[in-house]
């Protein structure tokens, strides 16, 4: 098992860069937003350290922080010789756009060629973090979206039946509002992977959770593929889905509809086996 130590890596560019490239030379960027995680950030970072071992891959953890618990400090005890951990905590006052606004300032502070996003609450299971790297790292797909609604996956950590409806209906809405993503079966994924080529000279302005669907609208993709996981039941804490992430939500979605460009393709999504 790949041991988790007591250090910080350090955050200097080259430094980072090596220790972040992968066997084939393409490097890996894991973002992690977390707010008030510290029983579940050592957990992830184990088992993130040890999946990736296990399929030759090296990466890098930046762990985006807008919390007030003690978790900044539980992140600051991890080290690990093939994972280097890099914090970017954000005091209250500098925590614009939510849970997307960090993954966008995640995405600023990699150093990767290969951006993967997944949440700190260990409902995205960490063992999939390979298929989703190895899925764009040849180059044969733009993005690799971990799904929930395709087949051998399924959303169970939904915790109750409203959770369900609404994470049901909010996805047929946006398969609905753009054309473009109508074949992609969970557009609203907070798991997913893709070449820093998709985003470059791109604006990027989210609101609330819902980074992917701001990446899939401004982004150059040309092909999807799906990835199935188990959504998971909470390790520890509480959700921070409520009224407030959902009005995000519906404006961003008009945002983005009738902002003067959606990025249109012809999109072909494949589910992973």
């Amino acid at each position: 098992m790949t041991g988790v130590g007591s250090a910080l890596r350090s955050q200097e560019p080259a430094t980072r860069e090596q220790e972040a490239s992968s066997r084939d030379g393409r490097s890996l960027s894991v973002i992690v937003p977390t707010r008030n995680e510290a029983d579940n950030v050592a957990i992830l970072a184990r088992r993130l350290a040890d999946s990736l071992s296990d399929a030759g891959l090296r990466a890098e953890l930046i762990f985006v922080d807008d919390s007030d618990d003690e978790t900044p400090a539980q992140i600051g005890k991890l080290c690990s010789e093939e994972m280097p951990v890099v914090l970017v905590h954000r005091p209250p006052g500098r925590r614009r756009g939510g849970l997307a606004g960090a993954v966008v300032e995640g995405f600023s502070a990699a150093r990767g060629d290969i951006l993967i996003v997944m949440d700190g609450d260990l409902q995205h299971p960490p063992e999939v973090i390979p298929s989703l790297a190895l899925s764009v790292r040849s180059g044969q797909r733009s993005i690799a979206v971990g799904s929930r609604y395709v087949a051998e996956a399924h959303p169970d950590g939904l915790s109750s039946p409203r959770r369900r409806l609404i994470s049901q209906s909010s996805r047929m809405l946006v398969r609905g509002l753009f054309p473009s993503i109508w074949t992609l079966r969970d557009p609203l994924s907070g798991l997913f992977a893709f070449p820093t080529s998709v985003i470059k000279d791109r604006t990027l302005a989210p609101e609330g959770f819902k980074i992917l669907l701001e990446v899939l609208v401004r982004g150059q993709w040309d092909e999807i593929i799906e990835v199935p996981y188990g959504f998971a039941s909470r390790n520890s804490g509480h959700s921070k889905a409520g009224w407030a992430e959902g009005m995000h939500f519906l404006r961003q979605v008009i945002r983005l509809r009738f902002s003067p460009r959606e990025h249109r393709t012809t999109l072909a999504t494949t589910a992973a086996t």
